[in-house]
């Protein structure tokens, strides 16, 4: 099970915005992961996404969930702020099985 947590941005040394889930802003990387996986080219991604937020200030790393194919996999969008986000979820199947909102509070 991964609980993936967002937490209000944070300012840079660019002067822009770092978004995180778990702790972890995600850095685009100069080559494309798909083709570093088909490649098997090494550092570009990490298969080490925390299972649990990460406590501390965000870090830059290109994560991603090592998951199996036609495997079952629970994932937790954990939204503690009050405003809706959007996420995008790319590949195999993707079924929403609960939505939970409680606005009384966190």
């Amino acid at each position: 099970m991964y609980i993936l947590k967002n937490k209000p941005p944070k300012d840079n040394k660019w002067e822009t915005k770092d978004y995180t889930l778990s702790g972890i802003s995600f850095f685009n990387p100069k080559t494309p992961i798909r083709l570093a996986d088909e490649y098997k080219v090494k550092g570009v991604y990490e298969l080490d996404l925390p299972t649990e937020p990460l406590a501390g200030p965000p870090k830059m790393e290109t994560s991603a969930i090592n998951g199996t194919y036609r495997r079952f996999m629970e994932v937790i969008l954990q939204n503690i702020e009050r405003k809706m986000h959007s996420y995008h979820i790319d590949r195999y199947a993707f079924f929403c099985s609960r939505v939970w909102q409680n606005l009384d509070g966190f």
